[in-house]
């Protein structure tokens, strides 16, 4: 992540700077962090992802990259996802991930 004239945030995609996710699996690279706004990337682990369910602490919206994924909101029926869809999830809410093991998002925090 590189700051540039104080107010634009700029990252390659394919930069080391992968960490692994402990909340949900697989790996993020950080575009930037304001405290409870956030942007990045996210991608599975190469050996398979695993489903997870966490609370989410702001509004998450994705868009899917490459890959797919099923995202079960508030334990509800499943929302299928694959490249080029978006989704919008209300803060708090109980979230239920299932990624493909080839998938890479771009999300933000608001």
């Amino acid at each position: 992540m590189e700051y540039v004239n104080g107010r634009v945030f700029t990252s390659p995609s394919d930069s080391r700077a992968w960490e692994p996710d402990d909340d949900v699996g697989g790996a993020a690279h950080m575009l930037f962090d304001l405290g409870e706004t956030k942007a990045g990337l996210w991608r599975a682990s190469p050996e398979g992802a695993v489903p997870t369910e966490v609370e989410i602490p702001a509004r998450e919206t994705i868009l899917v990259l490459e890959g797919g994924v099923r995202v079960a909101i508030d334990r509800g029926e499943p929302h299928e996802l694959r490249v080029g869809d978006m989704l919008s999830i209300p803060a708090r809410a109980v979230v239920g991930w299932d990624p493909s093991p080839d998938c890479l998002v771009f999300w933000v925090y608001s």
